[in-house]
C-alpha cells in the first residue's frame, strides 16, 4: 500500500516561513523606504530556486553571527512574500491578483529561476485578462521581450503587431512604448489609420518622452525645438505626409515646421496636388489605410465580413472572424447621413441598384452600433408600394455601445420578408426587425423589433432616431490569395457575384457564382429563382464534370447561377 500525505506535508513545511527558530537566512527585499525583511532557511531556498541556488554557494554568501545575508534590492517586498510563500508551501493562487501585480509576479518568478510557473502565470493572464493587455502593450512589450522565456507574451504581442499593429498607438501607455517599436510601427505599410492620427501620436509621444518642454508650441525656445526634434530624429521621415490633407497639413503639422527635415517640407508644402497626392516620398508607399467609417473600424469590417461569409473560418465556438489584413471584401461608402442627408429620397438617390450593401446606424441617444447587410439591390418602387425581397444571406448585427459590448448576428428566418424596398422607406429589414423611414435624425420613426429575423439586436424595441448611419457597397477583392485558398477549400453557401477562371473560350456568368468542371464540352445551364430554393439543371454529357457545386449540409444543391460554357 502506497500512502501519500502531501497536503499535511505542505502544511508543516509552511509553518517553518512563520514560526521557526532555525532561519539561517536573512532576506533585505526592496530600495528605500519600500523595504522588507524575511527570514528563511538555505536548505529550503536552495531546494526551490535555481537562482539561489547559486546566491547561497560558498563564494558569494556574507553572513553575520551564523546568518547569510541576501539583498534584493531591485523586487517589491510585496510580490517576493508571494514566492516565497510559495516555496514552503508549493500553493500559488493568484486569481484574485490585479493583472499587473501578476505580471511583477512573473518577472520576479523569472528572476528566481522558478521556472515551473512561467507557463502556467503567462497562460492565466492571457486567458483572463486579454482586454486589459491589450490597453498596456507598452508594458506587455517591454516586460515579454526582455525575459526570453516568456514565449506566450511575446506570441500574444508580435499577433497584435502582425494584425493589429494600430492597438499600440490607441493602448493607455502609448507614450510608454520604446523607441525602436515606434520606429517598427511607423515603417509598417500596413498600419491601417489616417496619417494625420499617426502624426498626432508620433507628435503625443515626443512630447511625452522630451524632458522639460512645454505644451504650448508658440511659446517653445529654440532648445525646445532642438531638443523635440532630436527625440524624434529616427521617427519624422517615416510619417507619409503627401497622404495627409491640405487641410490637416496646415493645422497639424505647419505649426511643428521646425522639426520637419526642410527637405520633406518643402516637398510637401510645394506640391500642387497636396490634398491627394499621390507622390512617394523617399521610397514610402501610401498606408494601407482605414475603411471610410466614422461608425466601424477595420476590425469590425472584418467581422461583417466574416458573417457574410457564414463563418468559412469555424472554431468551437462556431467561428472565427477574418483579421482585418485578411478581409476579403472592400467596403465602399455610398452615403454618410451627416455628409448626403438622412431622408429616404437621399438613400435612394446614393444607393439604389449598388448590389450588395451594408448599412451601419448609430442609434441616437444610446450609442448602439446596429446595422445590416443585403446581398441584393436597393430600389425605390414607383408610388408607395412595398415591394419584398427574398433572401437568404441577409442578416442584422449590433456593436453594442462599447468596445467590450460582444457582436450579435441576427440572420434571417423568413426567407421571403429580407428587406422591403419602397421610395418612402430607407433600408429595412424584415417586417419591422431593423428599417429607416421619415427624416431618419429628427423624427423618431426607425424600428427595430424582432419579427423576421432569429435574434433580437436592441433590447428595446420603441422606435428611435439616427445619430448617424452609413451605406456601403461591398465588393469582392479579386487579389486575395488567401481568401481564393480558403474558397477553394470549403466552397462558401451563397458567393458574391464573380469571374472563376475556366479552360475555355467563353464563360458567361450572370449571377452568383460556384465553381464547375474547367473542361466542359457541351453547354452546361444552371437555373435558381436567386433564393436557393431552385434546382440545378444539368446536361447529362457533362454530368461529371459539374459535381462541384455548393454543400449545404448533406444536400448538394447549385445556387443562384446561370452559366453557359462553350469550348
Amino acid at each position: 500500500m502506497a500512502l501519500s500525505f502531501m497536503d499535511r506535508f505542505s502544511s508543516d513545511i509552511h509553518t517553518l516561513l512563520d514560526h521557526s527558530k532555525l532561519n539561517n537566512v536573512l532576506i533585505t527585499v526592496g530600495s528605500k523606504k519600500n523595504t522588507k525583511e524575511f527570514q528563511a532557511h538555505s536548505l529550503i531556498l536552495r531546494a526551490r530556486s535555481l537562482y539561489f541556488k547559486a546566491a547561497l554557494s560558498r563564494k558569494w554568501v556574507k553572513s553575520r553571527n551564523g546568518i547569510i545575508l541576501l539583498n534584493e534590492s531591485n523586487m517589491d517586498p510585496d510580490i517576493f512574500e508571494i514566492l516565497l510563500r510559495y516555496f514552503y508551501s508549493g500553493k500559488l493562487d493568484i486569481t484574485h491578483i490585479p493583472p499587473q501585480t501578476i505580471l511583477s509576479l512573473l518577472e520576479a518568478a523569472d528572476t528566481l529561476r522558478v521556472d515551473e510557473l512561467i507557463i502556467p502565470i503567462q497562460t492565466f493572464v492571457l486567458s483572463t485578462y486579454s482586454p486589459w493587455l491589450r490597453r498596456h502593450l507598452a508594458l506587455v512589450h517591454r516586460i515579454a521581450f526582455k525575459h526570453p522565456p516568456f514565449k506566450l507574451l511575446q506570441d500574444f504581442f508580435n499577433q497584435i503587431i502582425k494584425s493589429q499593429p494600430e492597438l499600440v498607438f490607441e493602448s493607455e501607455d502609448f507614450v510608454d512604448v520604446e523607441e525602436t517599436l515606434l520606429i517598427t510601427l511607423l515603417a509598417q505599410d500596413e498600419l491601417r489609420m489616417h496619417e494625420c492620427d499617426v502624426w498626432n501620436y508620433t507628435i503625443r509621444w515626443g512630447l511625452a518622452n522630451t524632458k522639460g518642454i512645454k505644451g504650448n508650441v508658440d511659446c517653445w525656445s529654440q532648445s525646445d525645438i532642438d531638443s523635440l526634434k532630436s527625440t524624434l530624429k529616427h521617427c519624422l521621415h517615416l510619417i507619409r505626409y503627401f497622404n495627409i490633407s491640405a487641410d490637416n497639413f496646415k493645422t497639424l503639422v505647419k505649426p511643428y515646421r521646425h522639426i520637419v527635415p526642410s527637405e520633406i517640407y518643402d516637398k510637401v508644402t510645394l506640391s500642387p496636388a497636396l490634398p491627394d497626392n499621390e507622390v512617394v516620398y523617399s521610397g514610402l508607399c501610401p498606408r494601407r489605410g482605414p475603411i471610410e467609417s466614422t461608425l466601424i473600424n477595420t476590425r469590425q469590417a472584418a467581422v461583417i465580413a466574416s458573417w457574410i461569409d457564414q463563418g468559412l473560418t469555424t472554431t468551437e465556438y462556431g467561428w472565427t472572424p477574418y483579421a482585418a489584413e485578411n478581409n476579403p471584401f472592400e467596403f465602399h461608402l455610398l452615403i454618410r447621413g451627416s455628409r448626403d442627408g438622412f431622408t429616404s429620397r437621399k438613400f435612394h438617390d446614393y444607393c439604389s441598384m449598388q448590389g450588395a450593401t451594408v448599412t451601419v446606424i448609430k442609434v441616437r441617444d444610446t450609442e448602439e452600433i446596429i446595422g445590416g447587410y443585403t446581398p441584393h439591390d436597393w430600389y425605390a418602387p414607383r408610388q408607395a408600394l412595398v415591394k419584398w425581397k427574398r433572401a437568404r444571406r441577409s442578416f442584422i448585427f449590433s456593436f453594442g455601445s462599447s468596445i467590450e459590448d460582444k457582436p450579435v448576428v441576427s440572420r434571417v428566418k423568413h426567407y421571403g420578408c429580407a428587406t422591403a424596398n419602397s421610395s418612402v422607406r430607407g433600408p429595412w429589414f424584415g417586417e419591422a426587425d431593423l428599417g429607416l423611414k421619415g427624416h431618419f435624425k429628427e423624427e423618431k420613426l426607425c424600428v427595430c423589433k424582432r419579427v423576421s429575423y432569429d435574434k433580437d439586436i436592441r433590447q428595446s424595441a420603441e422606435n428611435f432616431s439616427v445619430e448617424e448611419y452609413e451605406v456601403f457597397k461591398i465588393v469582392k477583392k479579386t487579389s486575395n490569395e488567401k481568401w481564393n485558398a480558403k474558397r477553394d477549400e470549403k466552397p462558401a453557401n451563397d458567393c458574391i457575384a464573380e469571374n472563376i477562371e475556366l479552360d475555355v473560350k467563353e464563360v458567361n456568368i450572370i449571377s452568383d457564382a460556384v465553381s464547375v468542371g474547367s473542361n466542359t464540352s457541351e453547354t452546361v445551364d444552371y437555373v435558381d429563382d436567386n433564393d436557393g430554393n431552385g434546382v440545378g439543371i444539368k446536361s447529362e454529357e457533362v454530368e461529371k464534370e459539374s459535381e462541384r457545386v455548393v454543400q449545404e449540409g448533406n444536400k448538394s444543391r447549385c445556387i443562384s447561377i446561370k452559366r453557359t460554357v462553350k469550348k
